[in-house]
């Protein structure tokens, strides 16, 4: 028998996943979307489902370490006393009857009465009526209570998993034997993922050509959340400006300059660093060096990125900066993303941010602001809106620096997202609109994208 199909038995034995088929390839990460996406690849809403025929063994009795601490109560059997709510749970676990056992609980909590193991009882029924933020909160009690409880470090793992947050789940996770590791494939990998991406720009200006792009990018996962992204990228385009003709000779009279079509090429190499850090924190360190060739001169470019994140169910909040010099203009980037899940899961979120530009002595504020949801149990959607004039933005933690000649002033973005069957791939669909600035004729055109990227997560 193959060493992943022993996971559920085992979990079964522990007496808490009763019927638990384990899919967490729904809930792998990947980079994320332009801009800011939250959705990579969230689980599906079967993730989680018990069998009809589950065998559970839940102890009726309190173990030892929660009867020390139950409530000494006298008087009708009611969810006040230990003994008729730890059974009316256990049964309502048994019976696969999740909403009636969330209802039970919470009242038996209003109540007074707070231990463990139901704790983990309510976490499970959380999670499997799609409800990660609550089942995290459960099993964060349970947790405290127990730090040693490798049960509630499970449910902690797979509750950040169904949110997106893959680094935090594997911290979380690094106790847990390598068995239960492998099944939630938060096991340390050189290449835990590798994306392909292919677009194209097309401007409304008739001086500014199709442009093209492409990208590649691994992911590296290293044991208790330290992840590795690196990606390596090509954009081309034509572009027609004044420039003088390198064949004409000296002469004591210069001739005006005439406008001519000159390409345009940029390679980028991007490495980001994911730091896990105690207090629900993360650290992003990030390096990004670019070769951008103008006509017949070429510009190197380095920017480095730093940022700290605070991670919570409902909602992550990031702070970051960049500082380096692009084309030939040093400049920094200060910014704040927040993200919100009113829902406690991916169905439905909202994501904002703010960055300021300083370059040539001046400050560029840009603003952006965007959400999402679940359409179809495989489709996900989300639009954003951005505004204010700046002259290069970093996106994406620096994985888009592209078009750095013509400021940027507005832009809209749509973007779908659809996991395959089977867990391993999904696929992206990207369209956006950005107003800019040409930066000769100080004229304005539009610029639209489109984008393909596929994902393949181990």
């Amino acid at each position: 028998m193959p060493p992943r199909r022993l996971i559920l038995p085992l979990l079964l034995w522990l007496g808490l996943l009763p019927g638990l088929r384990l899919r967490p390839a729904g809930a792998q990460t990947a980079p994320p979307a332009r801009p800011d996406s939250l959705v990579v690849e969230p689980p599906p809403a079967d993730t989680l489902r018990p069998a009809a025929d589950s065998l559970v063994v839940e102890p009726v009795a309190p173990a030892a370490a929660d009867s020390a601490r139950r409530p000494q109560r006298t008087g009708p059997r009611d969810l006040s006393d230990y003994a008729f709510a730890d059974s009316v749970t256990a049964a309502l676990l048994a019976q696969g009857r999740w909403a009636a056992l969330d209802s039970a609980g919470r009242r038996a909590l209003a109540l007074g009465l707070d231990y463990p193991v139901l704790r983990r009882r309510l976490g499970y029924a959380a999670a499997l009526r799609g409800r990660p933020a609550a089942a995290i909160g459960h099993y964060e009690r349970a947790r405290r209570a127990n730090a040693a409880d490798p049960l509630a470090r499970l449910g902690l793992a797979y509750g950040w998993l169904a949110l997106n947050q893959r680094e935090t789940a594997a911290r979380l996770a690094r106790p847990l034997p390598d068995s239960l590791r492998r099944a939630l494939r938060l096991r340390p990998r050189a290449v835990a993922r590798a994306e392909a991406e292919l677009g194209a720009q097309w401007p409304s200006s008739p001086d500014r050509s199709t442009a093209s792009f492409g990208r590649l990018g691994v992911g590296s996962q290293f044991g208790g959340g330290w992840t590795l992204w690196q990606a390596a990228s090509h954009y081309a385009q034509q572009v027609r400006v004044a420039v003088a003709d390198p064949d004409s000779r000296p002469s004591p009279y210069p001739e005006p300059l005439r406008p001519r079509w000159v390409p345009v090429r940029q390679f980028d190499y991007q490495a980001l660093l994911t730091v896990p850090l105690p207090l629900h924190l993360q650290g992003r360190l990030g390096y990004h060096f670019t070769s951008s060739r103008f006509h017949e001169t070429r510009y190197p470019g380095h920017l480095a990125y730093a940022a700290l994140r605070y991670g919570r169910p409902y909602w992550q909040l990031q702070a970051g900066l960049y500082a380096g010099r692009l084309t030939d203009t040093s400049r920094t980037q200060a910014e704040v993303q927040l993200t919100v899940l009113p829902l406690g899961n991916l169905r439905l979120y909202g994501f904002t941010r703010a960055a300021f530009v300083r370059s040539a002595g001046r400050t560029y504020p840009h603003a952006l602001l965007g959400a999402g949801a679940r359409l179809a149990s495989r489709l996900w959607a989300e639009g954003y809106a951005g505004w204010g004039r700046v002259p290069v933005l970093a996106d994406q933690d620096g994985a888009y620096v592209y078009n750095l000649l013509d400021p940027l002033r507005r832009r809209l973005g749509l973007g779908l997202l659809v996991p395959l069957p089977g867990g391993h791939w999904q696929t992206r669909l990207y369209y956006g609109a950005e107003a800019r600035t040409q930066i000769q004729t100080l004229t304005f055109y539009t610029q639209h994208t489109l984008t393909l990227a596929a994902t393949w997560t181990w």
